[in-house]
């Protein structure tokens, strides 16, 4: 248990990895082992299996390409539990490409919400798991903060690690102008966010 605590803590911080360690590790269940996972139509990667937590990891605007290592040793770790690391729309990571708009990197749109939001659902409906946690990096997070008011119920718990949830002010701080006009912006969806959705946030000083 000390490997995934220390991978989560390197990737998330302390606190996300120990959160995200107990919520892996509360009451227990049958497992129930899905042969396939509908991901809706993004691209992804599965290890484990079990239905107590199902935990989707969603990359940052860098793609996709360093995260497979850590849910591998999350589902080697904690049993009875399916992680993903999911292909954001627009990226192409090893498992293939997720269709959606990246042009200009101005992609938190609403359209590829939505197909972010239809793959959350499937994977949810597909396995049926008692809990549903949904770790956001950077961009992931920004998706993931205005999936969880735009599609209230979907995820159980939303951890958002290092979120540039006020778009145009992140925009304006990056470029010195909010050069993205397209991206919905996490901030402006933040009040319908069900009380029944659990969100940790987590912020870093340079």
């Amino acid at each position: 248990m000390t490997g995934i605590i220390s991978l989560l803590h390197r990737m998330f911080g302390l606190r996300v990895a120990v959160l995200v360690t107990a919520l892996a590790m509360l009451a227990q269940v049958n497992p129930l082992i899905a042969q396939t996972l509908d991901m809706g139509k993004l691209a992804g990667a599965v290890f484990g299996s079990g239905n107590q937590n199902l935990v989707v990891i969603l990359h940052g605007d860098g793609g996709p390409g360093r995260y497979d290592k850590y849910a591998q040793s999350v589902a080697r770790s904690v049993p009875n539990t399916t992680v993903v690391t999911l292909t954001r729309p627009g990226f192409r990571g090893a498992t293939g490409a997720s269709p959606g708009q990246n042009g200009g990197r101005d992609h938190y749109t609403r359209r590829n919400n939505a197909s972010l939001a239809q793959a959350l659902a499937a994977m949810r409906s597909s396995l049926r798991p008692r809990r549903l946690i949904v770790v956001g990096h950077s961009g992931g997070a920004a998706q993931l903060a205005t999936i969880i008011a735009t599609h209230p119920g979907t995820v159980d718990v939303a951890i958002l690690a290092a979120c540039p949830c006020d778009v145009p002010r992140w925009r304006i701080h990056r470029k010195g102008q909010n050069n993205w006009h397209q991206s919905q912006s996490p901030l402006d969806f933040a009040a319908r966010v069900p009380r029944s959705t659990r969100v940790i946030a987590v912020t870093f000083q340079n």
